[in-house]
């Protein structure tokens, strides 16, 4: 098998990062379903979303969440997940 076209995360550096991670944080009372359209729709026409790095919640482990996971994933983008720790 050869090697062409395999490529690890750590040695490619994305184009464009967009951080979906703090929206909730920032903005809880925010219906976010509007932006996620506007969101996927710049996705679909920007013209190489492998250049595409988008970091999600952790927290966005619901079917929602996972559904735009694999949306973003199914388009070609690189999904990140940020974890939060709560300080005691």
């Amino acid at each position: 098998m050869s090697p062409v076209g395999i490529r690890s995360i750590g040695t490619r550096k994305p184009k464009v990062v967009i951080d979906w991670s703090n929206i909730h944080t920032n903005t809880p009372h925010l219906d976010t379903e509007p932006y996620l359209g506007q969101l996927l729709s710049w996705l679909q026409a920007y013209p190489n979303t492998s250049d595409v790095q988008v970091t999600l919640q952790s927290k966005c482990n619901d079917a929602v969440g996972r559904r735009l996971q694999r949306t973003l994933q199914s388009m070609g983008c690189t999904v990140v997940t940020r974890y939060f720790s709560v300080a005691a």
